[in-house]
C-alpha cells in the first residue's frame, strides 16, 4: 500500500522485503510485488481504508493514487532486486475511476510510464492491469503496453458478474480472449457463499 510504505518508512518496508525475497528465493517460490494503489493516477483513489494506519498515529491514504509516488517506489524496488528473477513486478493494482468514466486508452499512458521506469532498472516480468479494478483488459486487443516481457492480469471477484446469466461468458469478453495471444494470470479472486454455480464457495472449500 502507498500509504504503509511511504508513511511507515521506506527503509523498514525495504528491510522487511529483502528477508520475503530472501526466504521466496530459498524455498523457489515465486513473489509478486505489487504497488497495490486502487484508483486513477492524479485523480480519484479508493478512500474506503483511509483510516487503516489511525491506530498508529497516521492518516494515510492507503490506496493513494499519485502516479509520482508509484514511480519513486519503482526507481528505489526495480533495481534493488533486478538480480532476481524470481520476483514479479505488479506495476499499479487496480486502475479505476467511481466518479467518471475511465478506459484503457485513459489509463495505458500512465501503465506505460511505469513501464519504462522499471525497464530503466530491470528486466524482471511486469503484470500489466486493466481498467475497472483490473476486471476489464477489452481494450488490450487493438493497443496493447509496448513492453515484451510482460503478462496481462485480471481480477475475477463475484461482485462484477454475479446476476449475470453467463460469468463466464462476460470473463471471456473482458480478458479471457487475450490468453490466446499474451500470457495472462489472475492475481485475485473471490468468492460468494450460496452465490451462483460459478461464484459460490466457502473459505473451507
Amino acid at each position: 500500500y502507498p500509504g504503509y510504505y511511504f508513511l511507515i518508512g521506506q527503509t523498514k518496508y525495504l528491510t522487511y522485503m529483502d528477508r520475503v525475497v530472501e526466504l521466496a528465493e530459498k524455498h523457489e517460490m515465486y513473489l509478486i510485488f505489487s504497488y497495490h494503489a486502487i484508483g486513477r493516477p492524479g485523480g480519484y483513489y479508493d478512500s474506503d481504508s483511509d483510516n487503516m494506519l489511525t491506530h498508529l498515529g497516521y492518516t494515510a491514504k492507503v490506496f493513494y493514487s499519485d502516479l509520482d509516488m508509484a514511480i519513486q517506489f519503482w526507481d528505489t524496488v526495480a533495481p534493488r532486486y533486478d538480480s532476481k528473477n524470481h520476483i514479479l513486478f505488479e506495476m499499479w493494482n487496480e486502475p479505476v475511476d467511481n466518479t467518471a468514466p475511465y478506459v484503457w486508452e485513459d489509463w495505458r499512458p500512465s501503465g506505460e510510464r511505469l513501464i519504462a521506469t522499471i525497464r530503466k532498472h530491470s528486466d524482471n516480468m511486469i503484470l500489466g492491469p486493466g481498467v475497472k479494478y483490473t476486471t476489464d483488459l477489452t481494450g488490450v486487443a487493438g493497443n496493447p503496453y509496448s513492453d515484451a516481457n510482460l503478462v496481462y492480469v485480471a481480477h475475477v471477484y463475484p461482485s462484477f458478474v454475479e446476476g449475470l446469466s453467463d460469468p463466464e461468458a462476460e470473463w471471456e469478453k473482458k480478458f479471457g480472449y487475450l490468453s490466446a495471444t499474451y500470457p495472462m494470470i489472475i492475481s485475485e479472486w473471490g468468492l460468494n457463499d450460496g452465490g451462483s454455480k460459478t461464484t459460490n464457495g466457502t473459505l473451507d472449500g
